[in-house]
């Protein structure tokens, strides 16, 4: 296909063998009339993820696969991944959950009625598995809310950390994508994209179905709250210029993150220090948070049962 696709979707993937036949069903039922193509990465999977990508891709039009030597997390093969792509507009989701058949109709049709750049949808979870999961449509007038304070919408609220996005491609190149300090990007990802947009918009339908039989990296408690850590403690130390609501909030996530690790994940950190840190944001009391945020990135820098991005990564597109 020498046409120039509308919409690219990009999709990290890991040991993912076990639902990609499904995930692959899903993405051929899609309704959408416009030019497509299809970017899998691998992230050194040790199973037969590879193998099924290339015996199911000749079902496809404009079908790309990166292998990768080495593993390196969802944040560098995503950034991988949206280098390759040729799209207006991307389309990120997670390789174990199946994305409904009008997903992308639906949010390129209301992206471009309300004049927004990003758009995010939410997943469902399903006791099924993945063969007997048969999305349904998304309603043909769905609810939303449409913000043009896309940073504050993020950083202030809940939710947004799955990877159900449909975001135009010059958005995330200039927001750098996702964090590549970050591990885990689903924190990162929404916080950078977020911080360039001028509008953007919250869709409460159902964009993805996952199946709870998994491999998600998030369900690893000690992993999600370092990464939900670092992304908010990056972006409050990249941009010392936000707005002091937005500062507020995002430290309030830091330091909620930091009391859940202390608890849930062995943070090396007196815990009844923390404990009056966390119930003064919980008030609203006004705090000077530099020099602690600094000496918990410092607790977290100690933690050994997480994983950080390996230096340096060797790529193989």
């Amino acid at each position: 296909m020498n046409t120039a696709p509308e919409v690219s979707f990009v999709i990290p993937v890991f040991k993912k063998a076990n639902v990609l036949p499904e995930v692959l069903r899903a993405l051929r039922d899609q309704q959408i009339f416009e030019p497509v193509e299809y970017i899998f990465v691998d992230d050194a999977s040790p199973d037969d993820s590879v193998a099924i990508l290339k015996r199911l891709s000749n079902q496809f039009d404009n079908f790309q696969i990166i292998e990768n030597e080495t593993n390196a997390g969802p944040s560098v093969r995503l950034n991988q991944g949206v280098r390759a792509a040729r799209g207006r507009y991307l389309c990120l989701i997670d390789a174990d959950e199946l994305i409904v058949p009008n997903a992308v109709a639906t949010m390129l049709r209301l992206l471009k009625a309300e004049n927004a750049q990003i758009i995010h949808g939410k997943v469902a979870h399903s006791d099924l598995p993945a063969t007997d999961i048969h999305p349904a449509p998304m309603p043909q007038q769905p609810e939303y809310l449409v913000s043009d304070s896309p940073l504050s919408l993020v950083a202030n609220g809940r939710g947004f950390v799955r990877m159900t996005w449909l975001v135009q491609a010059d958005i995330f190149r200039k927001s750098g994508g996702c964090d590549e300090a970050v591990f885990v990007q689903d924190e990162s990802f929404a916080l950078r994209i977020a911080s360039y947009a001028n509008r953007m918009i919250d869709l409460r339908a159902k964009m993805t179905y996952a199946p709870r039989i998994g491999s998600h990296i998030s369900s690893n408690q000690a992993q999600l709250l370092h990464d939900r850590f670092l992304a908010h403690y990056n972006m409050l130390r990249d941009n010392p210029a936000l707005n002091a609501d937005i500062q507020r909030a995002l430290s309030r996530k830091c330091i909620s993150s930091a009391w859940k690790a202390v608890n849930r994940a062995g943070l090396p950190f007196n815990r009844w220090t923390l404990l009056a840190l966390y119930g003064c944001t919980k008030l609203g009391l006004p705090l000077s948070t530099r020099r602690i945020l600094d000496r918990l990135h410092d607790a977290f820098g100690q933690m050994t049962n997480v994983r950080r991005v390996p230096q340096p990564v060797n790529n193989k597109a």
